[in-house]
Formats: C-alpha cells, structure tokens, sequence
C-alpha cells in the first residue's frame, strides 16, 4: 500500500513538473511579453512626437516674439499698446507650451492619456494664437499702406 502511495506521490509530482514547463505557457509569457514590449515602444514613440511639436511650436512663438518686438519698437503709440497686448498673450501661451513639454518629457505610461490631452490642447491653443497674430499683423500692416 506505501509503495501504491509512494508512486501515486510521484505520478502527482512529475506531472505538475510537466504542467509547470508547458510550451504553450511559455508561448503565452512571451506573447504578453511582446505586447508589454510594443505598448512601450508605442508609447515613448508617440511622446517623442508630441514632444517635438511643442518644441517647434516653442520655436515658432519665440521667433514671433521677436518679430513682434521689432514692430513695437517701430509703431505708432496707438498700435504698440495692441501689439504689445498681443506679446503679453504669446507670452503665456510659450508658457503653457513649456510647461506641457516638461510634462510630455516626464510623462509616464500610466499618466501619458491625460498628459496628451493637456498638451494637446497647449498645441492647439498655440497654433491658434500665431494664427491670430499673424492675421493682425496682416490687417495692421494693410492699415498703414492705406
């Protein structure tokens, strides 16, 4: 009887062993391995993009402030107080710019939805504004051909 619970004993044993190592668990590990793998690379991917756009758009304001800048120095006093309302506006737009870029920067897997959205509505607003000033610009200086 010990020698029948002896070999039942081990018949348990070796085919947990067997259980334990497999193939199609190990396939499974490195199936869900492989999508940990992607989801990060997806992730620093589509960071390093976004990233990239709030430095351009960084970019993009400074050089319109220093446009805008040598306006001021040039206009007439009426116009400066516009045009210099305007910079006070580009500034804090360059501000929520850069701040949202820190944040992509150290943006984490579990933070990156809701850092996105944010910075994507500082690149929208950004975009916005160049886009209005721009056309201010525009309609100012067709003003003073007239």
């Amino acid at each position: 009887m010990k020698l029948y619970l002896k070999s039942i004993f081990l018949l348990l044993i070796a085919s947990s062993v067997v259980a334990c190592s497999n193939p199609q668990t190990k396939e499974t590990k490195n199936e869900a391995q492989e999508s940990i793998q992607e989801a990060k690379a997806e992730f620093n991917e589509e960071r390093k993009e976004l990233k990239n756009e709030l430095d351009r758009l960084e970019f993009e304001i400074d050089q319109e402030m220093k446009s805008l800048k040598l306006e001021i120095d040039e206009a007439s006093e009426e116009t400066k107080s516009e045009l210099q309302e305007e910079l006070a506006e580009l500034k804090t737009v360059k501000s929520e710019v850069k701040s949202a870029s820190k944040e992509v920067k150290e943006s984490t897997q579990e933070s990156w939805e809701r850092v996105k959205e944010k910075s994507q509505s500082a690149v929208d607003k950004g975009k916005s504004s160049l886009e209005k000033l721009g056309d201010k610009i525009e309609e100012k200086t067709d003003q003073l051909e007239e």
